[in-house]
């Protein structure tokens, strides 16, 4: 028996139990791992981090051919479009890896008429699920997560060895309080920009951020004794976003951007500043997790992006060469955060692409994809549907629902 004749035709069955054949032409899956390699800091010793591997994604480019081809594919996109939960999933019957629990998690469709051929085509991808083995309360693992973090914020009962270790003397102290004084204002800055445009919510975030850099600028003057309230307060204005619903780009963006811009204040690979490279940066990657929890997303895209820019910049801080401890902490908080998000994104509303075949009335048309009107607004802002489109869309158009 040969490849050719295990490779099965491929099958997609929905929630609702309809199953539906289709053809393809290529067939690709991926799987990330959660891992990094820690550098340990006064040692020429370097440990090896698994923390498992993320759920397998299926990507498709499938199609629908023959006299009836504009059937199929308008069923399909109907199952597809279909209420999915980890309990009540879909089956992708996959024509090499055998029968798969899935969610899609956005798909395009689009039809092609050259030279007569009729055919529907969708790109798709599939995420792999698991049916809960007991039920997961929300509440009780952000509750989780925030303990995680608290564990690990600089206290007055909590002060990391490793930062005992740092040599400030009259030599580094300047130096140190420099860059210390520079993550606080990189750290600063990157709040201000989450806050912006939220001012009313943020006001006593606003307060606190003033009364921790009063106290800043006392603590950069003696930072040899002052040390852990320095790095304390830069972890405290990183923490301070975290119950504030601002826009999900700009909450994201502005971690980023503290991430990026404190790695450039140390590109020296000192002792010190592995050690200021842990607290802060380990620390951000902790905070920026911590505020993915409040974050109002709409959409299984708008998740897929928080979860992947997190882990992005997780990755990129695992790579520096910073403390075991601190790094598995980060760790443990990002893929908590990314299960939780996962959780939660069965009941987020899925991105339908299409590419119309035929002129439309953009009203009939958005009525006829979703049932009803009461999205319509949103539908014609985020297609940007002005001036005579908003009369009749032409034929070759893609739009986006969101259902």
């Amino acid at each position: 028996m040969s490849y050719s004749d295990r490779l099965r035709k491929g099958q997609f069955i929905s929630p609702s139990g309809i199953e539906i054949d289709f053809y393809f032409d290529d067939l690709q899956r991926s799987k990330e791992r959660k891992a990094a390699i820690v550098e340990l800091i006064n040692s020429n010793e370097s440990i090896a981090q698994d923390s498992g591997l993320f759920s397998d994604t299926y990507e498709f480019s499938i199609y629908f051919t023959g006299q009836d081809y504009d059937l199929s594919a308008d069923l399909f996109y109907q199952m597809l479009s279909e209420k999915y939960s980890q309990e009540n999933s879909g089956i992708l019957k996959h024509p090499r890896w055998g029968n798969i629990p899935v969610m899609p998690i956005a798909f395009n469709q689009s039809e092609s008429f050259v030279s007569n051929v009729q055919r529907a085509i969708f790109e798709i991808t599939f995420r792999k699920v698991w049916p809960s083995q007991y039920p997961i309360l929300a509440e009780n693992q952000a509750s989780e997560i925030t303990a995680v973090i608290d564990d690990n914020q600089i206290t007055d009962d909590h002060k990391p060895d490793f930062v005992n270790q740092m040599t400030i003397d009259r030599e580094t102290g300047p130096d140190i309080g420099n860059k210390i004084s520079g993550m606080f204002t990189t750290a600063k800055n990157a709040v201000l920009s989450i806050f912006d445009g939220f001012s009313d919510d943020a006001a006593e975030k606003i307060k606190d951020l003033s009364t921790l850099e009063n106290s800043m600028s006392e603590y950069v003057d003696d930072i040899a004794r002052n040390i852990f309230n320095a790095l304390g307060a830069i972890q405290r204005v990183m923490r301070l976003p975290a119950d504030i619903q601002s826009n999900l780009k700009q909450k994201i963006e502005g971690y980023v951007d503290m991430i990026a811009g404190i790695i450039t204040l140390m590109p020296e690979e000192s002792d010190n500043d592995k050690t200021l490279k842990t607290v802060s940066l380990c620390f951000a990657v902790m905070a920026m997790s911590e505020s993915n929890l409040t974050i109002d997303m709409e959409t299984r895209t708008d998740s897929l992006y928080v979860i992947d820019k997190t882990q992005e910049q997780l990755q990129i801080v695992s790579e520096l060469g910073i403390d075991h401890d601190y790094i598995s902490a980060a760790y443990s908080t990002v893929s908590q955060v990314v299960n939780l998000l996962l959780l939660q994104m069965f009941d987020l509303r899925i991105e339908k692409r299409k590419v119309l075949t035929i002129d439309s009335n953009p009203i009939a048309l958005f009525y006829k994809e979703t049932g009803g009107l009461n999205l319509l607004e949103e539908f014609m802002q985020t297609n940007h549907l002005v001036g005579d489109e908003f009369l009749n869309i032409q034929a070759g158009t893609e739009v986006v629902f969101y259902g």
